[in-house]
């Protein structure tokens, strides 16, 4: 159905940055975007009016980290027997049997809700295996999906995954689409973090831990790269990173990587400086760690992390034209509030005072849209359709009783309704 949002401060966020009085959408798109009289002008006797009363408008976020079918699946299993576990969830070759669908999706459903009240609208799923990726598309083809779910397939235990359902690769079908391959690389030594610990081994300056190097990591890439599949790599050790880059660098010698890809790095609060030039030359895209304070003072040489110094890290990134994200690493669900958190770090005061200075509002309100809604959508290939409200994108919003510099400086974030795709949904 046609809508008209008007009378509102609809923040765009389009390439100027231009606010808005009001909004025509239609079919789960914006239309047109502009003022009061122009947009009105365009109403007929079906379309539906709505008063947005000077409420700010922004484009629905991305969760970069969500992992929900692992908190359900964990949520589901601790409350059964080893017995029903064992049997409840044996996944047939077309992925349909899913026998306790049902009580799975009761708890998604929870989960959706509480997404869709903080405005978040897509989440990735990494680490998806056989009984997760049956989970989704049942989801989806029984059309229960409003958030849009994007999955990595983990790329040594399951690509048969890949290969069954590779029709939904870069297509979302109900809300659910395939985006390529996930690759954890190195963990955890002995329940510790690597690069806090334990050096990589054979170095003194590198920490980490590689599960797969040499050739076998060689294959593994250039596997995806044939099948013409993103990878998401999940890393530790900063000495990792330098393989990653090594065998990329080596297949390139041999035939001209193209963009179809956008390697992402999730763990890269350890990429040193001296690497963003190769990293920004096969666009490699960046998920930051959020840490929590005690975390912080172990790796203040690593990038990103060191309070007296977070916004200077940032901008190095941003200056070098490095697409990141930040993500949380707790169970803590990732909205526009956890980036507030990062940004003011609880220190109230200094960023008062830089609010008062108009460039610096400029280049914080510029950083949060590059860091909540531009780098998510380009690293999710959905920069056509999202990040943005202007014509032809996906009329996914929320509405705030407060503008983003306001917010800054509040403990919650107000949210009095979102629309998904242009139906309101709270």
């Amino acid at each position: 159905m046609e809508k008209i949002l008007y009378n509102g401060n609809i923040e765009t966020l389009n390439q100027n940055n231009e606010k808005k009085e009001a909004m025509l959408i239609n079919d789960g798109s914006v239309v047109f975007v502009g003022e009061n009289n122009e947009i009105l002008n365009l109403k007929n006797k079906e379309t539906e009016l709505v008063d947005l009363d000077n409420k700010y408008v922004f484009p629905c976020s991305f969760d970069m980290n969500a992992n929900i079918f692992e908190k359900i699946d964990k949520k589901i299993k601790n409350a059964k027997t080893i017995k029903k576990i064992q049997n409840s969830d044996e996944i047939n070759e077309d992925y349909t049997n899913f026998l306790n669908f049902d009580e799975y999706k009761k708890e998604y459903l929870i989960i959706e809700k509480q997404y869709i009240e903080k405005g978040i609208s897509t989440v990735i799923e990494k680490n998806v295996d056989k009984l997760a990726f049956a989970f989704w598309k049942k989801m989806s083809e029984e059309k229960l999906l409003k958030l849009d779910i994007v999955c990595y397939v983990d790329m040594v235990n399951f690509k048969q995954v890949m290969d069954d359902n590779c029709v939904t690769y870069r297509v979302y079908k109900n809300h659910l689409r395939l985006a390529g391959y996930y690759l954890k690389l190195d963990g955890k030594i002995q329940d510790l973090k690597a690069y806090f610990k334990k050096p990589y081994k054979g170095t003194k300056n590198h920490f980490g831990s590689c599960e797969y190097f040499g050739e076998q990591l060689r294959f593994l890439i250039k596997n995806a790269l044939d099948e013409k599949k993103q990878i998401l790599f999940e890393v530790n050790g900063d000495k990792t990173i330098e393989e990653i880059l090594t065998v990329f660098e080596e297949l390139e010698s041999n035939e001209k990587i193209t963009n179809f890809y956008r390697p992402i790095i999730l763990g890269a609060g350890i990429i040193h400086r001296c690497i963003l030039k190769r990293l920004k030359h096969f666009d490699f895209c960046l998920l930051i760690e959020k840490f929590e304070k005690n975390e912080e003072n172990l790796i203040k040489r690593f990038i990103g992390f060191s309070r007296q110094k977070w916004f200077q890290n940032y901008k190095m990134l941003y200056e070098n034209d490095i697409k990141f994200s930040i993500i949380n690493t707790t169970e803590e669900y990732h909205d526009l509030k956890s980036f507030l958190e990062i940004l003011n770090n609880k220190k109230r005061k200094t960023l008062q005072k830089n609010l008062k200075n108009n460039k610096k509002i400029a280049k914080i309100t510029d950083f949060l849209k590059n860091q909540i809604y531009i780098s998510p959508a380009y690293i999710c290939f959905d920069q056509n359709t999202k990040s943005s409200l202007e014509t032809q994108k996906q009329a996914s919003f929320f509405i705030s009783n407060k503008d983003l510099i306001s917010n800054l400086l509040e403990e919650n974030l107000k949210i009095s309704s979102v629309y998904l795709q242009g139906e309101k949904e709270f």
